[in-house]
């Protein structure tokens, strides 16, 4: 099995946004194809049960006619799919396409309860699907395919510049500010939604906090880092947000134990969003670049999200993914000697 996951590793399956991008292909080509046929007579006619018992699509009949809804579908479909395939380099459009794919799915898969004959009477009806209701259950993989570019899209459309600005309107993010104390201190104040508008810390201060956050790979210490009560950290891996300083630290603790060296390349901070780029070598010796995006309060870190050089991820998949698990680094790490990384002035 490990010689099947390092020729599947070779082969190029892990990527970095191989699927992302074989999903946004495939539905252009489905879009273009299906926008095609709707320009036909032959089209226009086997629609006709399936537009006319749609909850969501019953109305084109009325506004359209027959040859009319089909023509407001291809035209719908074609401008979906130029959309997404523009995606491919402004992930603005690509969002407004993965958006309309997702209402045209919904649209269709609405259909599949109420279409006619669609339950096989001669196997005792529901669940034994008549080529009516298979022809439409491809829509529920359709949806969930344009849903998943969607997200992807909204995520990439936001950074790093966007993402600044939507963190800014979104309610976790804090409210107005005030001037800081301190280099650590914030004073807060209850909004009306419930959530702390604290005091805005000076770029310095966050800075040195993300350095902080850093070094403690090094040193183990993570019991100085500034962690916001409502710190979340998501996985680089396994997609699972941990949330609370508790999970979040006992986490990060793990992974430094298979880390012997820490160097900070570079850190930027635009309040509420900040990022970092770093190096860490392992306990074997092994260098991992990492880049940080970070969203901040007035606590400090309140959203870590790690994500590691794709060069890292193609070159030893296998080895990055042992050391996240820790395979085989817990007795180097025992033996591993790190005192020269904990800072002589803290």
């Amino acid at each position: 099995m490990n010689s099947l996951m390092t020729f599947l590793g070779k082969l190029g399956v892990l990527k970095k946004d191989l699927d992302y991008h074989l999903l946004r292909a495939s539905m252009v080509v489905i879009f273009l194809f299906f926008g095609y046929q709707k320009w036909f007579q032959y089209e226009a006619q086997a629609l006709i049960p399936y537009i006319s018992h749609g909850p969501l699509i019953f109305w084109m009949y009325p506004v359209f006619g027959v040859r009319g809804a089909t023509y407001f579908l291809g035209v719908s479909e074609w401008l979906f799919g130029a959309l997404l395939f523009a995606g491919f380099w402004n992930k603005k459009l690509g969002v407004l396409g993965a958006l309309g794919a997702c209402g045209s799915f919904i649209a269709t898969s609405t259909i599949i309860p109420v279409m006619p004959d669609g339950w096989a009477a001669s196997a005792g009806g529901f669940p034994a699907m008549t080529e009516h209701v298979a022809f439409l259950m491809k829509d529920l993989v359709l949806f969930a395919v344009s849903f998943h570019l969607l997200k992807e899209d909204v995520i990439r459309a936001s950074e790093p510049g966007a993402l600044s600005e939507a963190l800014k309107a979104h309610p976790d993010s804090g409210g107005s500010f005030s001037q800081s104390r301190g280099p650590y201190s914030a004073e807060p104040s209850l909004r009306r939604d419930g959530y702390l508008s604290t005091g805005d810390l000076d770029k310095q201060t966050y800075r040195r906090i993300i350095e902080d956050y850093f070094r403690a790979f090094g040193t183990g210490d993570f019991s100085n880092v500034r962690f916001s009560s409502r710190i979340q950290f998501l996985s680089p891996i396994s997609g699972i947000t941990m949330k609370g300083r508790k999970d979040v630290m006992n986490f990060v603790s793990g992974l430094s134990t298979r880390v012997s060296d820490v160097n900070i390349i570079s850190t930027a901070v635009d309040f509420p969003t900040a990022s970092g780029v770093w190096q860490m070598t392992t306990t074997k010796g092994v260098q991992y670049t990492l880049h940080n995006f970070f969203r901040l309060d007035g606590e400090g870190l309140a959203y870590i999200w790690p994500m590691f050089d794709p060069k890292t991820v193609m070159d030893d998949p296998l080895g990055l993914l042992r050391w996240l698990r820790g395979e085989g680094y817990y007795e180097v790490a025992a033996q591993t000697d790190r005192s020269h990384l904990i800072p002589t002035n803290p």
